[in-house]
């Protein structure tokens, strides 16, 4: 069974490091909200 071996290799990656991947999804979601408050500013200034 090859394919369970890797998922358990896959799943003890993501284990070793969640704080890591919760930063990282913090900051690009911030950096999103970011861009879409910053495209409602110039749309509302042009208005």
């Amino acid at each position: 069974m090859p394919r369970t071996r890797a998922r358990s290799r896959i799943r003890s990656r993501t284990r070793s490091r969640p704080k890591a991947v919760r930063v990282f999804f913090a900051a690009a979601l911030l950096c999103l909200l970011a861009a879409a408050l910053l495209a409602v500013w110039n749309a509302y200034a042009q208005s």
